[in-house]
């Protein structure tokens, strides 16, 4: 009873809830320690305001995303290495460099008036893996202030290189991170955690994506996948084509991608930042084959950019690549009226999309 009663509450499954929570042995012992980290999450606070003002906040220590050289990373790093002074330089020139992407820094606080700075080497557009980067800079950030007996830490939304902040996409990993952390924190622990937005959009990512955290605290908000990228489909739909079109190289050890689609506009083609789970239904993918079908299922957004697994191209030049997606599920919030505007354009395609569905569930590209 109890397993049922947790993944209705909390979302994902007991296996989950144990991976997630190490002390927790029974289902019983699960639903209390995830009822335990969603009231731990209520506690995060979201603070309009500028980083280099975080010592306003009484916190200990504050979170700084630098480069590998440790440099400051975004303009308000740069204004947290200024209030910090000549004795921030002095204690970073002591550090070998560059430091390891993903790897965080600990210094001391100087004239910034905390008791410590953590250094956050952040990727930046063209890092591979860039989002997996990203979840283990916030992960590696909190256990560093931790480690160093801290009460409470701020940290902003750290920048994707000259693609600057992406709001949604930074506080899904961020808020996924804070997650995974007070979970495995021991109960004798607490950290006070103050996450500061520079302006009304970040702030309003961060307050949705611990809205959403809270509702399913035992779910992931986002899930990195393998991407392919050729054309638009729907739940349900069948696409078969040649996987030496795509432009993207396909994992020959996976059964299921994320879909995403081309459009065609004044400045040329773009991807679409939605698409569909598919699962590879006639075999296995396969580098040499000339044909592969795939079936489409859940829907998902894409907050952030495709990237790429690695530097090693395939024999047709192609990389191999991941993206971010976030699921669409029943529970989603009010429609805005951007997204009703939206909804009214695609009317006229419903037809030919019921259509397509009915004929055999099949579908070629283009």
């Amino acid at each position: 009873a109890w397993t049922r009663i947790t993944e209705m509450t909390f979302g994902g499954s007991i296996a989950s809830g144990q991976s997630r929570c190490p002390h927790a042995t029974s289902p019983w012992q699960v639903y209390r320690a995830l009822s335990n980290l969603r009231c731990n999450l209520k506690h995060v606070e979201v603070a309009h305001g500028e980083l280099f003002d975080a010592c306003s906040l009484g916190v200990d220590a504050v979170v700084v995303p630098t480069s590998a050289n440790l440099e400051p990373y975004g303009n308000a790093a740069r204004k947290v290495f200024e209030k910090a002074g000549q004795g921030l330089a002095e204690h970073l020139n002591v550090i070998s460099r560059p430091v390891e992407m993903g790897t965080v820094c600990w210094t001391p606080g100087c004239d910034f008036g905390t008791q410590g700075l953590v250094c956050a080497v952040a990727p930046d557009a063209s890092t591979c893996n860039g989002d997996r980067v990203m979840h283990e800079v916030y992960a590696a950030a909190l256990r560093k202030v931790l480690e160093y007996d801290c009460q409470s830490v701020a940290f902003g939304a750290i920048p994707l290189g000259e693609k600057g902040v992406q709001a949604e996409l930074t506080s899904y990993i961020a808020v996924e991170e804070i997650r995974n952390f007070l979970a495995s924190m021991d109960a004798d622990k607490a950290l006070r955690i103050v996450i500061v937005a520079f302006n009304s959009q970040v702030k309003e990512a961060f307050e949705k994506s611990l809205t959403r955290m809270l509702r399913r605290v035992n779910e992931d908000l986002l899930e990195i996948m393998p991407a392919l990228v050729l054309d638009c489909m729907l739940p349900k739909q069948r696409l078969t084509f040649d996987p030496r079109m795509l432009p993207v190289a396909v994992n020959t050890d996976c059964s299921r991608f994320a879909m995403i689609g081309l459009m065609p506009g004044a400045l040329g083609t773009t991807r679409i930042p939605a698409g569909v789970e598919v699962i590879v239904s006639d075999g296995q993918a396969s580098g040499n084959s000339t044909k592969m079908v795939v079936t489409g299922r859940r829907m998902f957004t894409l907050p952030g950019i495709l990237q790429k697994v690695d530097n090693n191209p395939d024999s047709q030049g192609r990389f191999h690549c991941v993206a971010s997606v976030v699921w669409r599920t029943d529970e989603e919030e009010t429609p805005s009226s951007c997204d009703l505007k939206a909804s009214a354009r695609l009317e006229p395609l419903v037809d030919e999309w019921i259509a397509l569905v009915r004929n055999g569930r099949e579908k070629t590209p283009g």
